[in-house]
């Protein structure tokens, strides 16, 4: 994209409102993961074609991040916003979670060879979790 191009465009956001905004969203992604997350980063690339772009973080940098690139900074902060209102629940990650901890526990114990008395009620509970996880998304 062209120099003259981006000149063109209109831009109704204010970039006086650029460090509210990316304060709003660090705040929505510690209020959505219950935890202190890494800031957001804001870029801008004029020779792009879609020259601005969004970086939000998890609590870490290994916790992954999502990028939203657009043509203006409204569409920008929209896509990102629309990230973190999709995010899944803490407490549907803990409990995924636990669902993973348990199975790993429920095959560690058929390895082991560990009596059904003690193995059996680890399979029921891993069963209604799953139902209620299933019943929830119907819900949903």
């Amino acid at each position: 994209m062209s120099a003259a191009q981006l000149n063109e465009r209109e831009y109704k956001m204010d970039t006086k409102d650029i460090p509210a905004k990316l304060i709003a969203l660090h705040t929505a992604m510690n209020d959505k993961m219950e935890t202190q997350c890494l800031e957001p980063d804001c870029f801008i690339y004029p020779e792009s074609n879609k020259p601005f772009l969004i970086k939000v973080w998890g609590e870490n940098v290994r916790s992954g991040t999502f990028t939203a690139k657009a043509i203006s900074l409204e569409e920008c902060f929209d896509l990102a916003d629309a990230h973190i209102a999709g995010l899944p629940s803490v407490e549907s990650i803990r409990t995924a979670e636990f669902q993973r901890d348990l199975g790993r526990l429920i095959e560690k114990g058929r390895e082991y060879s560990i009596p059904l008395d003690f193995v059996n009620p680890l399979i029921a509970t891993s069963k209604a979790l799953a139902e209620n996880a299933i019943e929830d998304k119907r819900e949903a």
